[in-house]
């Protein structure tokens, strides 16, 4: 009894002492997912850390201090659930990724390095494909990370319940770190005949690991997120498009070679949806009030702040108008307007998208700043372009709801126009809807398109572009085309 008491004193002391150490060398910041936790130190070219499962900003530390070396700025973060970062609603690894990107914004740094291990791989990723102007180069450590709570390793001589009771009781932790530490480190697949083959230095930074695993139980609820985090849900429309890309692949490739009547695997694949998610559109008052109230987009990238101004009066999809090229604006026309062209590096979604489509109100003066250059910036990279534009709008208040998204904007145009008993035909025509009446004729000169659109243009204050213009210089009136 008085050892078991002991043992548990002990314990406790030196918990409480190492969450102490913790907790004085951090620091906290609140993203879009919730606060992370974070340590930065060292001067030179940044390398954010990402550690592996089981570990936090300490273990970050411990890998880029056997790895990394001198001359560099280190950002080692905790990942959702570990230490005294929170576990995000949904704690997947796109979340973790716009976590990070969130901090590398409030540090001021505008591109990393990346050093990632195990459970820190698939985020490190992540962040990578989405964010590719942020990221620098990466190394990557045991990149298929080892989750001991799924099904893949249930298999193993050391079973689930195992892993629970070891990181989640503190002084049961403590006392195998000093009475079992053999038995320890095999339960983290550090085998002893593994380990064995190791250098010196390589030993002792693989037991510092499996020690450096106290204080488990603040570290249990990111190790029992690692089998759910590696994959963000998909919906089923979502899963459709691809397997239906496949399926035209498959059946494209075999006509090329002359085997036009092998079946198609892909055939007749599909999930059903359970339940259609609508997108619903802004209201009226919310444009005009919000989104169009000056200085609504200050400090956005001015890409993005022209691109917001284009949707409202054009309907676009948004792939459709960061796409654009510098030839597809035609703003010197009697009649400006934009063109929807598919073109040899990138298809249209159907036949009917092709179109133009007329400049109106505040997407008209958007289009002139915007006309020089384009959007190179965001050519082919829609989820890119997705996630900046989703945070600055959550960031500034700006979705009416949060089943609100920036496609809204599109629905939003075209409720306006069936509202305003604009005839079906032409907003078909302007929406790069496929019509279900006979089509004759053109759907109209662009004059009597614009004259159309001209009944539900908003009003704008003229204030919106004088901030723009005062702020990008480069984008305002009569600043040139962009250098070749």
């Amino acid at each position: 009894m008085a050892t078991t008491l002991l043992i548990i004193l002990l314990a406790a002391r030196e918990t409480g002492k190492r969450i102490a150490h913790l907790e004085a060398e951090r620091s906290l910041f609140n993203t879009r997912h919730g606060t992370i936790e974070y340590l930065v130190w060292g001067e030179g070219p940044h390398v954010l850390v990402v550690h592996g499962a089981g570990g936090g900003f300490d273990q970050g530390r411990l890998l880029a201090e056997s790895l990394g070396g001198e001359g560099l700025t280190f950002i080692s973060v905790s990942r959702f659930g570990y230490l005294g970062s929170d576990l995000s609603e949904v704690p997947s690894t796109r979340a973790q990724a716009e976590a990070l990107v969130d901090l590398l914004d409030h540090l001021g740094v505008d591109q990393a390095h990346v050093l990632a291990m195990s459970g820190g791989v698939p985020p490190a990723l992540k962040l990578a494909e989405l964010f590719p102007n942020r990221t620098g180069r990466m190394a990557l450590l045991s990149s298929a990370p080892f989750t001991p709570f799924t099904p893949e390793v249930e298999g193993r001589p050391v079973p689930t319940w195992v892993y629970s009771a070891l990181l989640g009781n503190d002084t049961v932790y403590w006392a195998l770190t000093k009475n079992a530490r053999r038995q320890l480190e095999e339960a983290f697949d550090a085998r002893a005949d593994l380990i064995g083959n190791l250098p010196s230095e390589e030993q002792t930074f693989v037991r510092s690991l499996v020690e450096g695993f106290l204080p488990a139980s603040r570290r249990l609820s990111g190790v029992n997120n690692e089998g759910s985090a590696g994959h963000s849900p998909v919906a089923p429309n979502t899963a459709n498009r691809h397997i239906g890309n496949i399926r035209s692949l498959y059946g494209d490739y075999f006509k090329h070679v002359g085997e036009e009547e092998r079946p198609n695997p892909f055939r007749n694949m599909h999930f059903k949806a359970k339940a259609r998610t609508e997108v619903p559109p802004y209201s009226s008052e919310w444009v005009r009030t919000k989104v169009l109230a000056p200085g609504a987009t200050r400090k956005w990238r001015p890409e993005l702040q022209l691109i917001t101004l284009m949707l409202i009066e054009t309907g676009c999809r948004p792939s459709e108008i960061i796409n654009l090229r510098v030839e597809d604006f035609h703003i010197d026309e009697p009649v400006p307007y934009i063109s929807i062209r598919a073109r040899t590096d990138r298809e249209v979604k159907t036949d009917t998208s092709e179109r133009d489509i007329p400049l109106v109100g505040i997407s008209l003066e958007a289009a002139r700043r915007a006309a020089p250059r384009a959007f190179a910036h965001y050519y082919d990279k829609g989820e890119l372009f997705s996630a900046n534009m989703m945070k600055n709008f959550r960031n500034r208040g700006l979705l009416e709801s949060p089943d609100h998204k920036i496609y809204s904007f599109r629905h939003a145009f075209e409720k306006r126009m069936q509202e305003a008993n604009i005839d079906y035909g032409l907003r078909c025509l302007l929406m790069g809807h496929k019509t279900t009446r006979p089509v004759y004729g053109d759907g109209g000169s662009l004059a009597y398109r614009r004259a159309e659109l001209l009944k539900i243009v908003h009003p704008f204050d003229a204030r919106v572009m004088d901030l723009f213009e005062r702020e990008n210089l480069g984008w305002a009136l009569g600043a040139g085309r962009a250098p070749c």
